[in-house]
């Protein structure tokens, strides 16, 4: 306790005494009547003012004691925290220092690597065993604490020595390589300069490391002969290469590739995404086939893409890749190697257009003999039989037999001329012998021109043809052939037209042609027929309403000239009730 406290309580027990007396004698004087008893009773009063002090005392000196011994507890204990953790501090401290110990002492120990602690002026402060002989061997010098190491260098080393040197005392860590001849034995010797510090973190010296690189720089110059023998084997190859990792980008492209591509500098490829040289409509396919070679390690062998060069051509390619494995099996990327097989492509293309012109050649041809064979024989047969009816019996038929011969021989020459003048047509159309010599013509007049051909048929059997066309609608065209298309089609309107009918020829500008379309109300095609109509494989051919007969060849022969003056042919049609044949033909000026 304080000598405050002290000073307190002795002040307060003497007030309380005094007190104590004036306050029981007043109180005694009033109440007390005699003096026998007031002096009865002031004999236990000290007693009990010893008992009421004592007590009073006794809480004092427990309020200010608690108080000075709790604050007094309270400093032991963090003075023994302190001391604690410092105790913990220090071991920890010890345990470093000794790990510190183990591990230089097992650096002085080690053979491998040599290392050399070196003061501002390059003098050894320290060094190990391994540095003692590397440096002894290189120098013939055996090398002590306080020796300068700089001095007893080779020449050939000062130079580079004193550099490198002089960059880690000025924080700058260097490294360099160097190759010696020690007891016949060719070594490789990475150094390595980094500054040294103290515990206030100034640079005072140098640590002068040699680590044995021998093996890695063999492994790096056989690396480099490999690597050497494949930029020589891609440069000879006609092929493209490249290499992508599993990101999708380029880590590597050959030469021939960067000249497919018309890439003019290799900087705008490597690390850029593969992806930029593909078309659009690649782009499925190719994320396709990449995830199969980087997650499923497959080789891709004939993939084909459509590619655009950095000029913005385009280009056929195909691709053959195969994953690249690191050294646990996983892929890391793949390389490729692709060609430009446009021309291939083209040359397959025209190849297969000309494989079927050749089949439809010679379908066409197998047709037109069979045509020939069987079409003109039954008219031919005619003619002859009606011809030596006629050449036998001559002088015995009458007058309306003889007419009756000659009609058939007529009509059987008629039919022989028309399928001859059809097939002689279609012929020459097929091996590019009919002349084409397009020009503008005015529809509405060379329709007209047409019609009035064809008018004794179609008043034969009381048929109107009506037309819907402007006059100042023009074709581009051949006229000859617009003539036989327009012809063929309106004869075969007529022909299947009921008698006393009519037929509508109408004409419309669509873009760049023009469309004539004519309609009868007639016969119709039945729905199987349908897909005959222009196949001269089937050479399909049905009479008209009178029993009138054709040659078969007329539609197709339409479709040739359509065909050739880069138009379509097309028709709508249900039996019994009528068909509507239409042709486009180029737009005239």
């Amino acid at each position: 306790m304080g000598r405050k406290s002290t000073y307190t309580i002795v002040v307060i027990y003497f007030i309380f005494g005094v007190l104590w007396i004036l306050i029981t004698d007043y109180f005694l004087k009033t109440i007390v009547p005699s003096l026998g008893i007031f002096a009865y009773i002031s004999s236990f009063k000290g007693i009990f003012f010893v008992v009421l002090s004592t007590l009073f005392i006794f809480l004092l000196l427990k309020r200010f004691f608690y108080k000075e011994i709790t604050e007094i507890e309270n400093t032991d204990k963090k003075i023994l925290d302190k001391l604690q953790l410092e105790l913990e501090d220090n071991k920890r401290i010890k345990e470093k220092l000794l790990k510190y110990q183990v591990n230089l002492n097992a650096l002085i120990e080690s053979n491998l690597q040599s290392f050399v602690l070196l003061d501002k002026d390059s003098n050894i402060i320290l060094f190990n065993k391994s540095a003692e002989f590397y440096i002894g061997k290189v120098t013939g010098v055996n090398i002590k604490k306080d020796m300068n190491l700089r001095e007893i260098l080779p020449v050939d080393m000062k130079e580079s020595f004193t550099l490198n040197f002089n960059k880690a005392i000025n924080n700058i860590p260097a490294r360099v390589e160097k190759k010696f001849n020690i007891d016949g034995r060719e070594l490789w010797v990475n150094f390595i300069y980094n500054p040294a510090f103290n515990k206030a973190n100034e640079i005072f010296g140098v640590i002068f490391t040699g680590i044995e690189s021998t093996e890695r720089m063999n492994m790096m110059n056989e690396l480099k002969k490999t690597v050497e023998i494949y930029e020589e084997l891609i440069k000879a190859t006609p092929d493209a290469v490249s290499i992508t990792n599993k990101q999708g980008k380029l880590e590597y492209i050959s030469p021939v590739a960067l000249e497919l591509l018309r890439i003019d500098d290799i900087n705008k490829a490597v690390d850029q995404p593969c992806i930029k040289w593909f078309a659009e409509e690649e782009y499925e396919n190719l994320q396709s086939n990449i995830d199969l070679i980087i997650n499923h390690k497959h080789q891709t062998k004939g993939s084909v893409y459509k590619m655009r060069r950095d000029d913005g051509s385009y280009f056929i390619a195909e691709f053959n890749s195969s994953p690249i494995e690191n050294i646990d099996g996983n892929p890391t990327s793949f390389i490729s190697t692709f060609r430009d097989i446009t021309q291939r492509i083209e040359s397959e293309e025209k190849l297969r257009v000309y494989s079927n012109e050749l089949k439809e050649l010679n379908a066409s041809k197998d047709r037109f003999f069979s045509i020939v064979a069987h079409d003109l024989r039954n008219p031919l047969q005619g003619l002859l039989g009606f011809s030596s009816l006629l050449n036998d019996n001559f002088s015995d038929l009458t007058i309306d037999e003889v007419k009756e011969y000659i009609g058939y021989i007529y009509q059987s020459a008629k039919k022989m001329h028309s399928l001859t003048n059809n097939l002689l047509q279609w012929s020459r159309i097929k091996t590019g012998k009919i002349d084409y010599s397009p020009l503008n013509i005015n529809v509405y007049n060379a329709v007209k021109h047409n019609i009035d051909l064809l008018k004794p048929s179609a008043f034969k059997k009381e048929i109107n043809i009506e037309t819907e066309i402007e006059s100042d609608i023009n074709i581009y065209a051949d006229r000859k052939m617009f003539d036989s298309i327009l012809q063929n089609i309106l004869s075969n309107a007529i022909k299947f037209s009921y008698p006393k009918n009519r037929i509508d020829i109408s004409a419309e500008i669509n873009k760049n042609f023009v469309r004539l379309s004519i309609r009868d109300y007639g016969l119709g095609i039945k729905k199987e027929n349908t897909s005959k109509l222009f196949s001269i494989d089937t050479h399909f051919t049905t009479t008209g309403t009178q029993d009138e007969e054709g040659t078969g060849l007329g539609l197709i022969l339409c479709k040739e000239m359509v065909d050739k003056h880069g138009g379509e042919i097309t028709f709508e049609s249900e039996y019994k009730k009528g068909s509507v044949f239409s042709f486009t033909l180029p737009k005239g000026t």
